[in-house]
């Protein structure tokens, strides 16, 4: 008698490897869907930063809400508000809802900033809560994730790139503390 179809084993084996194949998929996917999120904030980073160094050439103030964003390193500008006095040019806003941001440092004289964006990752987990925090050095050419050491971002606090720490405040540059050294957050970690 000749059999047909496949054994229950044999389905099971199947079942197996297409749920192997779908969770690389899926790991894969995550990757690409951070890497385009990093994407649309450098470059929301790299227009803003190109919008502050046009309104300092006109001396005009950069505006965080009712505050002057130079000089104070807990400014938050405010999306659809006009990113200086008298400009037409606003703080843009992003899709996610949870990406808060503002200016972490600023140097009038040399056109340099230090932005910082933050927002919700559900992945991540250290102490002082579940949010993900990356800063962006810019000088009047461009912007980037890797400070200076000439220039780092500093935040009062904030004492070590890639150096030892106790907690993620510790750390500059967008860097969390894991395992007692400031490192990059990498997904799944």
């Amino acid at each position: 008698m000749k059999r047909k179809g496949f054994t229950l084993i044999e389905l099971l084996i199947i079942i197996a490897i297409i749920g192997i194949i779908s969770t690389v998929a899926v790991v894969n996917l995550n990757s690409s869907r951070d890497k385009a999120k990093e994407a649309e904030l450098i470059a929301a980073i790299g227009q803003m930063q190109k919008a502050a160094t046009l309104c300092i050439y006109d001396n005009l103030d950069l505006r965080c809400g009712s505050k002057n964003c130079l000089g104070d390193q807990d400014s938050r500008p405010v999306a659809g508000d006009s990113i200086c006095t008298g400009s037409d040019i606003k703080w843009p806003s992003f899709e996610d809802p949870n990406i808060d941001w503002g200016v972490a440092w600023s140097d009038r004289s040399e056109l340099e900033f230090c932005f910082e964006l933050s927002w919700e990752d559900p992945n991540i987990v250290y102490q002082g809560g579940g949010f993900y925090s990356k800063q962006y050095y810019c000088t009047n050419q461009s912007c980037s994730t890797q400070p200076t050491s000439a220039s780092p971002c500093s935040l009062s606090g904030c004492e070590s790139l890639f150096g030892s720490c106790s907690d993620s405040s510790d750390c500059c540059g967008g860097l969390i503390c894991n395992g007692g050294t400031c490192q990059e957050y990498q997904v799944g970690s």
